[in-house]
């Protein structure tokens, strides 16, 4: 019962969940969270701003801020894993950034050539 106590949430099972299951916020339930996962689940259907908490908990985790619902550090942290996924989520977003600019720039460039 000792050793049910004192046994800490994986890291890197953390970050998957938040990754690929986080609008539902599974990662929540598994570090312990209940009614934040319940939150997230119900702020991601009403009204995707789910999406942004997930953001929030992507950070966290990537800057080993993140802790479960006793208060403890998650087990397994890896700064290389950290490193690499900090910089593929920043190339994403730049790419989603330039994505948006094109989107508006490009019909006035093209009305400007025709």
């Amino acid at each position: 019962m000792a050793e049910e106590m004192t046994k800490k949430h994986k890291y890197s099972i953390t970050l998957l969940l938040a990754m690929f299951l986080g609008g539902l916020g599974v990662h929540r339930f598994y570090t312990g969270y209940i009614l934040i996962g319940i939150a997230q689940i119900v702020l991601m259907l009403l009204s995707g701003l789910g999406a942004i908490w997930v953001l929030i908990d992507l950070i966290s985790l990537l800057t080993n801020n993140f802790k479960d619902a006793k208060g403890q550090m998650l087990e397994g942290y890896d700064s290389t894993l950290s490193k690499v996924l900090r910089t593929f989520i920043i190339v994403i977003f730049t790419l989603g950034i330039l994505g948006v600019i094109a989107a508006i720039i490009m019909p006035t460039l093209i009305r400007i050539s025709s």
